[in-house]
């Protein structure tokens, strides 16, 4: 028995086939001038050098600056206390004289955990944010429990969990948005802050219902104490755990201050940045 055609096909047979529209937009074109011609060549052609270099320069930097936080840290382990950042030289072969130079520079931060902790509804049961620390730096760092509840002891220790009071939302949010309870509560905090142009004293306003105190949010940060780097040997039995202590901690490590044919003529510098761009473009080709 033949297929009854269906009234989809029957449709389709009878209905005008819409044109695919191309999504391609016009493109604007520019043209420079004469006289910024050149200088638009110039600039592509830096902007293509650039962007060629780019990766070669960061998976260098990356290789030497992670040689160079070794030699900190020993540095660091052996004397037991924070080593000067170091100016890395290099001498012209065979002489005394400086060539080429960087400053490696080993950066810590304070803040630099400042968002680690988690809510603590997102916290196992029985766990505290200190529990949680100790675990983290613990599995983190290889570093002994005893050690890690040193670190983060409430008075002694070097991290510190500090409670952050704001509000849940912009208080603008709050006071124009749909629920009553933070609209009603932003409104008194600016009928409150309006008073101060007011010729009196003491200002009468209805207290905070417990539903309108939700406009207020508690939030945890994790600071870590200043002249940390100089104590941290004492939380460590090993050099490698010092390392992985400084690495959780997210040390930065930074080369700046690059200085190359330093003693050179302007011409034989020239020459050598150029055969050096030359040399790099050419490896990575």
């Amino acid at each position: 028995m033949p297929k009854k055609p269906s009234l989809i096909d029957s449709v389709k047979k009878k209905a005008t086939k819409k044109k695919a529209t191309s999504k391609k937009k016009d493109e604007v074109v520019w043209e420079p001038d004469d006289k910024l011609r050149p200088l638009v060549m110039d600039l592509i052609a830096a902007g293509a050098v650039s962007d060629t270099l780019k990766p070669v320069f960061d998976q260098k930097k990356s290789f030497v600056v992670s040689e160079f936080f070794d030699r900190f840290t020993e540095d660091m382990w052996k004397t037991k206390a924070l080593p000067a950042n170091p100016r890395v030289a290099i001498n012209k072969g065979g002489t005394s004289v400086r060539d080429m130079a960087l400053m490696f520079v080993v950066k810590f931060r304070t803040n630099a955990l400042k968002n680690y902790l988690p809510d603590e509804d997102d916290l196992e049961d029985d766990m505290t944010p200190r529990d949680m620390l100790v675990n983290d730096i613990v599995e983190s760092t290889g570093i002994s429990k005893e050690n890690a509840e040193k670190l983060t002891d409430e008075e002694d220790g070097e991290f510190i969990i500090e409670d952050k009071i704001g509000t849940v939302k912009p208080l603008d949010e709050c006071y124009g948005g749909d629920d009553p309870d933070l609209s009603s509560a932003a409104e008194k905090l600016f009928k409150y802050s309006q008073s101060a142009a007011s010729s009196k004293k003491t200002i009468s306003l209805p207290v905070f219902t417990e539903a309108e105190q939700a406009i207020f949010s508690v939030t945890q940060i994790l600071m870590i104490k200043e002249g940390f780097m100089s104590r941290a040997c004492m939380y460590c039995e090993s050099l490698e755990q010092l390392r992985e202590l400084l690495r959780f901690v997210k040390v930065s490590l930074v080369t700046q201050n690059y200085e190359f044919a330093i003693g050179d003529e302007p011409s034989e510098r020239q020459s050598r940045m150029e055969e050096a761009a030359k040399k790099l473009l050419t490896t990575e080709s």
